[in-house]
């Protein structure tokens, strides 16, 4: 979708999403005989099968949209219209992801499980942790959490890293949080090929299970340049929740989270030189980063707590189950094939 943003393309997929969920949708029917839902959800906007099975029962349905669709597309917006068409209510987590949607799409923020996560980082020994990885304690670490892709930045990451390096700034040890393929980590490495010794040495690509927290608990810095809308990114909410100081793009959702000059600095995409200013003012000033850092944690714990987050959620369900059979505005995939 996001390669080739054609109408033609997009109608192909949708159409190849239904004629592949048909088997998905007769199960559901068969298995759900005899206990009926009060409410469908679907919650990730590549899934077609909840909106087929809700449309063939006559049920409810709210659509949790998980992925950026551009509102300056006009296939994100064609298909955001269909996700409207069948959907009793549509959910976002972010403003942001709601310009591609009519003025009826809910904003309702994400949230996390704060005691959780921060339980799972409370007795890491960044010590231990570094010296597992074979890295210098006295280091600054820089972590930075996604797969590795051009959206996610990571070559915006090496590049201002080397910035920093030729500007003769001491090396960093930098972690890559995230499922990579050799020739895109090569790639990486290669960028730091000229700086000083200390700087490629301390690059390490990891990836972690559910609950590990011990890479993202030992870092000093958490970035996320992302080159393409985020719509509310969870890496960025787990940094804040555990307190880290973070630098990322001004893009997507991320404004909403990260507040500039307070707990962290947003940058423009794809700029390597400021990207590299950002880290170097942190980088020179634990203060700022423990600053910012305590500031991010106090925000996380009023906006970002699953516990007071659910409760717009709850309210949202009760609202649609309780208003079946009162002129519901669900009108099936044809009408929106008719606008193509």
């Amino acid at each position: 979708m996001y390669r080739i943003r054609s109408t033609r393309n997009w109608t192909g997929i949708i159409l190849g999403h239904l004629r592949g969920s048909w088997r998905a949708v007769k199960a559901l029917l068969l298995g759900m005989r005899g206990d009926r839902p009060d409410v469908v959800i679907t919650n990730t906007s590549v899934v077609l099968v909840g909106a087929a099975y809700a449309w063939l029962q006559r049920l409810p349905h709210v659509w949790f949209v998980k992925e950026f669709l551009d509102p300056q597309v006009s296939a994100c917006r064609k298909y955001a219209g269909l996700i409207e068409k069948l959907s009793d209510a549509v959910v976002v987590p972010s403003a942001a992801m709601a310009e591609a949607f009519s003025p009826r799409v809910r904003v309702l923020n994400d949230g996390n499980d704060l005691a959780s996560i921060r339980q799972g980082a409370k007795n890491v020994d960044r010590a231990e942790v570094l010296r597992t990885l074979g890295l210098p304690v006295s280091q600054p670490v820089l972590a930075q959490i996604g797969v590795i892709s051009p959206a996610k930045g990571q070559e915006v990451t090496v590049g201002a890293c080397a910035r920093l390096a030729r500007a003769g700034m001491s090396p960093c040890s930098l972690l890559f949080l995230g499922a990579g393929n050799p020739a895109e980590k090569e790639k990486l490495r290669g960028k730091l090929a000229g700086a000083p010794d200390g700087w490629q040495s301390s690059i390490r690509f990891l990836e972690f299970g559910p609950g590990d927290f011990s890479y993202l608990a030992a870092a000093d810095i958490v970035l996320h340049p992302s080159t393409t809308p985020d719509p509310y990114p969870n890496a960025v909410r787990e940094a804040m929740i555990l307190g880290k100081p973070i630098v990322a793009s001004r893009i997507g959702g991320i404004p909403e989270l990260v507040v500039d000059s307070v707990t962290g600095i947003l940058v423009e995409p794809n700029d390597e030189e400021e990207l590299a200013s950002a880290l170097g003012r942190l980088l020179d000033s634990p203060e700022e980063r423990n600053q910012m850092g305590a500031a991010g944690r106090q925000l996380a714990q009023h906006k970002l707590d699953v516990n007071l987050r659910k409760r717009a959620f709850y309210d949202l369900l009760l609202e649609v189950s309780s208003a079946v059979g009162r002129g519901r505005r669900f009108h099936g995939p044809q009408a929106f094939f008719a606008q193509i």
